[in-house]
């Protein structure tokens, strides 16, 4: 008798799940069902129309659609399956799973080649999700030889990714001679994206931006502590030009030419970065700001001393100062990134 009415609840149970799934376009999809939680955002829609606002919103891997409001596509994240789906009587509700989300998503594979530990930060916005926060909460340690990656959605943007350097506790705080963005390793802890103390070397990303590009460069603009290569892994995208798809860098050891009135010392003596000038000497010609707020304006040719003409020397492709876009700005589709360190 017992047997029996076990046997009896596992039918019921499978009669309750019993949900048929038609295979769209875009992954499987079926009537009456609905998945809870992981909600991301919604948009008034035909139900039609749901799995392909799904897929073009970043982040997205599985939605339901409701007749709410005329019609609502309420779309989630996170990942499902069939088996989390639950069914529903109302057959006008309707519930799929992309079959292919990373699609939304673009991998930032960060690698670190120093032969010393560094402590990566990360800071940007997403378009879609003001709420969205950085992944690993913005910081990570990567040590010597070790490589990590994470992703983000394609609307990306005001990216930054950095290393920081010497890093210890002290008196319970986690401090870093350089990059420090305060006294976690976690840039973004308790949900507020911080940036790092300069000087540190950057590597910038707006994804998916004018003419459906990616924008990156490597950036000496805010000082350098550490070699650092940004590489595409994919240059299958349309495009041509010097700095279609290429590989910005700076490969030299700027701490070993920087000027003296801009090198960064550690208590022991020892360079540990190299200021711009711009925030060594706060001007608004050397930062180009009011009156020199312009390309036009705002030349390093004639600056007092035109510090980034030592720079671009060493490192031609990498950002010397604000204005250096013409020569230092690439343009990519399609792939996703390795910011390698050292």
């Amino acid at each position: 008798m017992f047997i029996f009415k076990i046997l009896l609840l596992n039918i019921g149970l499978i009669l309750i799940n019993c949900i048929t799934w038609n295979e769209g376009p875009d992954g499987p999809w079926s009537m009456g069902c609905d998945f809870n939680g992981n909600d991301l955002t919604n948009q008034r829609s035909k139900g039609e129309e749901c799995s392909g606002r799904c897929k073009s919103t970043p982040s997205c891997t599985h939605y339901t659609w409701t007749n709410y409001e005329g019609g609502t596509c309420w779309m989630k994240s996170n990942g499902a399956s069939k088996s989390q789906a639950i069914q529903k009587e109302n057959e006008n509700i309707v519930c799929g799973i992309l079959t292919s989300p990373n699609s939304n998503q673009v991998e930032f594979i960060t690698i670190n080649n120093c032969p010393y530990n560094i402590w990566v930060g990360m800071q940007g916005r997403v378009h879609s999700n003001p709420n969205w926060m950085v992944p690993s909460n913005g910081g990570w340690e990567l040590n010597s030889g070790q490589t990590k990656s994470v992703s983000v959605p394609k609307d990306f943007y005001a990216g930054r990714l950095w290393a920081r350097t010497n890093c210890n506790y002290n008196n319970g705080q986690f401090r870093c001679e350089t990059g420090d963005c305060g006294p976690w390793v976690e840039c973004a802890n308790g949900g507020i994206q911080r940036g790092g103390q300069t000087p540190a070397t950057l590597a910038e990303f707006t994804l998916n931006g004018a003419g459906d590009q990616d924008y990156y460069d490597v950036s000496l603009v805010d000082g350098y502590n550490l070699k650092m290569t940004i590489e595409v892994t994919s240059t299958s995208a349309s495009g041509n030009g010097q700095y279609w798809c290429k590989n910005p860098a700076c490969l030299k050891d700027l701490n070993s030419i920087c000027p003296q009135e801009l090198k960064k010392s550690n208590s022991n003596g020892q360079v540990i970065g190299c200021l711009s000038a711009c925030e060594k000497f706060r001007t608004d010609e050397y930062c180009c700001r009011g009156a020199f707020g312009t390309p036009q304006t705002c030349k390093s040719s004639n600056w007092p001393v035109n510090y980034p003409a030592i720079f671009k020397q060493a490192c031609p492709s990498a950002y010397s100062y604000a204005y250096d876009d013409s020569t230092s700005t690439f343009f990519c589709r399609n792939t996703n990134y390795k910011i390698i360190f050292c």
